[in-house]
């Protein structure tokens, strides 16, 4: 019976935006929504759209997030979840969320990419973004390997949120903008290796595209002493002290984080709105 009444009556639903990660459709207001789709677990907003009478879905936002709830002490308060792969379900479900309310959908941003060679001598370095300006962090890492790796084309990925870095090629985002992912893979197929100091989301479509990625800073220096680092994906990262020779790339070990291919947002919704 779902299945007429939902052709007749599809619900109304509105997104909370985090860095464009949400891979559909972004809905109407928030007033007139039935659904809210979430980012965050913060209770005071949560429980006011819940007594507006909204359902609450949390999305996974950006690579093993949900992986991360545990180690940053995130407590789950949405409804449903929509999961990016099969740890993420695991994880949630180790945190006492019901099997049930989980879905494992995958990230549409993700489905198109395909593997390349990548046999050149493009290196490219993507800045840290953080929770304060990181710009001398930034500058210090791409000046030391600039140095240490003279034998590589340097450019520098930098973002609004990373600060700027001073060098002869650089290639810069806005992310928020709407466009962000397409420029990423439309831009980043040119490049042959990847460093930065921390693993992200950017990271994982160099992996999808076989462009090997070199992790700086395994102990994130750039945190203040006591300031929680966020969370480290168990993917086979490869990290380096900058200066020695570089390893042979682990291999890639993205299976589980997340589901190719994604699933259609028709099915994600009737699944929203299911008892």
């Amino acid at each position: 019976m779902l299945f007429p009444f939902f052709r007749r009556n599809r619900p109304k639903y509105h997104v909370i935006r985090h860095h464009n990660y949400w891979p559909y459709d972004w809905g109407g207001s928030l007033e007139e929504a039935d659904i809210v789709f979430t980012w965050f677990e913060e209770k005071e907003p949560l429980d006011e759209w819940r007594r507006q009478g909204k359902k609450i879905i949390s999305y996974e936002h950006g690579f093993g997030s949900y992986y991360g709830y545990g180690q940053v002490g995130v407590e789950p308060y949405s409804d449903k979840y929509l999961s990016s792969g099969e740890i993420g379900k695991s994880s949630l479900v180790e945190l006492g969320v019901p099997e049930k309310d989980i879905l494992v959908i995958g990230n549409a941003h993700f489905d198109d990419i395909k593997m390349s060679k990548h046999n050149g001598n493009k290196a490219l370095f993507v800045a840290q973004h953080w929770m304060y300006d990181v710009s001398e962090y930034n500058q210090e890492t791409y000046d030391k390997l600039i140095k240490s790796y003279p034998e590589l084309d340097w450019t520098a990925r930098t973002i609004d949120k990373s600060g700027g870095v001073v060098a002869e090629k650089i290639w810069s985002s806005n992310v928020e903008d709407g466009d962000l992912f397409q420029d990423i893979k439309t831009t980043l197929p040119q490049f042959d290796y990847v460093f930065t100091p921390r693993y992200s989301t950017f990271c994982v479509f160099a992996e999808f595209m076989g462009i090997p990625v070199y992790i700086t800073d395994e102990h994130l220096s750039f945190a203040q002493k006591g300031e929680k680092k966020g969370y480290v994906v168990p993917n086979n990262q490869n990290f380096i002290e900058i200066g020695d020779k570089l390893p042979t790339p682990k291999e890639s070990n993205l299976e589980g984080f997340l589901k190719r291919p994604s699933m259609k947002f028709k099915d994600v919704l009737k699944w929203c709105v299911s008892d």
